[in-house]
């Protein structure tokens, strides 16, 4: 028992290293398409001058290709799953997808060091879409398998990003000592290898920890009908369950379900007459003992579980503190205690009040505070009623952040080689609220600091909001020093790495602090489906999490198919004019005038490049050395 207890302490915590993985490798293709594309360009032969035109137009079409294979992704795991008995399932389709992900990135590795001196700039471009197919399903998938550490898979996106910081600045300072000559090959192969390394061993952890994930479990079913001795099967093997009636309370009788033998189970399942109790969620922890109430018919009205945990002492200690009363016809009620108490000590209060719901206002208002509805929401509706908030906090985080970075702040603000620094210094600066949340939702003495609550029970989480009041000013900054250069204070911000780099980490610290912790506390919002007798809300069943997670990343794909198209064609616009400032368009307009020009022009370029959102041939989109 002892091997098998340490050999599960592995796979939980191999579980915690995937998943972290999985988050630093999930969004290579736009890390590598932001922090490499000042030497790609150079390694394909093109003008620096062309970085803006390359992430623009290889970053809609990285968003484009991860959008369809994420609505695909979510049409599968909404409908087609469910509705055909493919759910269980799905940790085999996630083995696939990790898979597929290291051979893509490995294709990535190939497409940018074969093809001679130029390259194929457009053979690149190809195989980071084709990458995208994998952001857009495991973004998806992967959450959905294991919600528990969600918060790993989050803090493994900005620690990606410190890495490619530190790879960087650790590169350019070997380049300086040793004078290495070709760095825009070398470096970004060096990225790559690094990249497809960790793809490569996520792919082999999560085939470790994911193979069997659908195989049964040592839990063992409850047939609370049952009035004597009966046989369960738990495996392969056939378990004795072992029935003895006792007096407990006046007009009602009471049965005992024992588990025969030493070997500890946890309860799998409760039925009645053959008919699963769907209703309710069961305790965790190793079964000891139920006790079921029935009426003089042997009528199953109310069931108490006696479980066996260990407290943070490491003592186990053994308590009912579960139990289900059938209040009406075929509708199951269940209830925890969660002050600790032994629920025979304070419960039953005549088998609560003959069990019938209208009635539960004869229960004592003190009994009633101490009671934690177990029954699960299964109205989707209802559980995205409370969670669009947090799926609008993950989506417009990405997506106002791939809008104007980094073309528009830092590139258009400083020079190349001066932005590329500043871009650096933020990835740092960034990895910190995501390290913050990764360690709140980890270390069991900060938990009660962590996102991952309900929000209207802590609702100091609801002024998370204003994380994008810096953003936004960011943002109207930036415009403000493009459109309006001949004012002093703009002269004195333009070009200035100090002042570029502050808004350039705003906008980054705003952004991955919304993604994280929106995403984080998404599977703990309880849903707006109200229990009768406690008036609190009920959690989620299980299976919601997959339909909020994937609800959450359409979120985010129709923002971004939306705002990053046109942010690139803002950036287009107003590169066309930008070198000749005598003819500025807009030099003779009013404020509203100007504002309607340029939403005009905007909208027309970020037409026209979703209309070309893929090309097979990135070269005539961009001038040469």
């Amino acid at each position: 028992m002892h091997t098998s207890f340490n050999m599960a302490r592995t796979k939980e915590l191999c579980k915690k290293v995937v998943m972290f993985l999985i988050g630093f490798n999930i969004l290579q293709p736009t890390f590598l398409l932001f922090s490499t594309s000042y030497y790609v360009v150079a390694r394909f032969g093109f003008q620096r001058t062309e970085i803006g035109t390359f992430v623009n137009r290889t970053n809609v079409s990285i968003t484009f290709m991860a959008a369809i294979s994420a609505v695909i992704m979510s049409l599968y795991l909404l409908w087609v799953a469910p509705k055909f008995g493919l759910t269980k399932y799905n940790h085999f389709l996630s083995i696939l997808t990790t898979v597929l992900a290291f051979v893509f990135d490995a294709l990535v590795l190939i497409a940018y060091t074969c093809g001679g001196a130029t390259g194929n700039i457009t053979f690149y471009y190809w195989a980071l879409v084709m990458t995208a197919i994998c952001l857009g399903t495991n973004q998806l998938l992967c959450p959905s398998v294991d919600p528990k550490n969600i918060p790993l898979f989050s803090f493994g996106i900005p620690v990606s990003e410190l890495r490619v910081f530190f790879y960087h600045v650790i590169f350019r300072h070997i380049v300086a000592k040793y004078n290495i000559s070709n760095i825009d090959f070398k470096l970004v192969t060096g990225q790559l290898s690094i990249a497809v390394t960790a793809s490569f061993l996520a792919a082999v952890l999560w085939v470790y920890c994911y193979h069997d994930t659908g195989h049964a479990s040592d839990g063992i079913c409850i047939e609370i009908e049952r009035t004597s001795n009966y046989a369960c099967k738990v495996g392969e093997q056939s378990v004795d369950v072992m029935v003895k009636q006792e007096p407990k309370v006046e007009g009602f009788k009471r049965y005992e379900h024992s588990v025969d033998g030493v070997k500890p189970f946890k309860i799998l399942n409760l039925s009645n007459k053959n008919v699963p109790i769907g209703e309710v969620t069961l305790p965790t922890g190793t079964l000891r003992k139920v006790a079921v109430y029935t009426n003089d018919s042997d009528t199953a009205l109310l069931v108490e579980i006696l479980t066996e945990c260990s407290t943070d002492k490491k003592i186990s200690v053994s308590t009912y503190d579960y139990f289900f009363f059938n209040a009406v016809v075929s509708k199951w009620f269940g209830y925890r205690i969660n002050d600790g108490q032994e629920m025979d000590s304070n419960t039953l209060i005549a088998v609560l009040t003959r069990l019938k719901v209208d009635m539960m206002s004869e229960i004592p208002e003190d009994i009633v505070k101490t009671l934690e509805p177990t029954n699960r929401n299964t109205d989707f509706w209802l559980a995205l009623k409370r969670g669009y908030p947090f799926m609008l906090m993950f989506g417009l985080s990405i997506a106002f952040l791939c809008a104007f970075y980094p073309a528009i702040v830092p590139y258009k603000l400083i020079d190349p080689t001066r932005g590329y620094y500043v871009d650096l210094v933020s990835v740092f600066i960034r990895t910190i609220p995501p390290l913050l949340n990764c360690v709140v939702c980890n270390v069991d003495s900060l938990k009660k600091y962590s996102p991952q609550c309900d929000w209207r029970e802590k609702r100091g989480w609801r002024f998370s909001w204003l994380i994008f009041i810096p953003y936004l000013f960011a943002i109207l900054v930036a415009l403000l020093i493009l459109h309006y250069p001949n004012l002093a204070v703009c002269k004195l911000m333009k070009n200035n790495a100090t002042f570029v780099g502050i808004l350039t980490t705003m906008i980054g610290v705003s952004f991955v602090t919304g993604r994280s912790i929106g995403l984080t506390a998404l599977p703990y919002q309880k849903s707006a489906n109200i229990d009768p007798l406690t008036g609190k809300p009920m959690s989620n069943v299980d299976s919601m999490n997959t339909k909020l997670m994937c609800s959450c990343m359409l979120m985010y794909y129709a923002l971004s198919v939306v705002i990053i198209p046109a942010g690139n064609g803002y950036h287009k616009a107003y590169s066309q004019y930008e070198q000749d400032r005598d003819h500025w368009p807009t030099k003779d307009f009013g404020f509203w005038r100007s504002l309607g020009f340029w939403i005009s022009e905007t909208m027309k370029e970020g037409t026209n490049i979703l209309r070309c959102s893929f090309t097979t041939d990135l070269t005539r989109h961009m001038s040469r050395n």
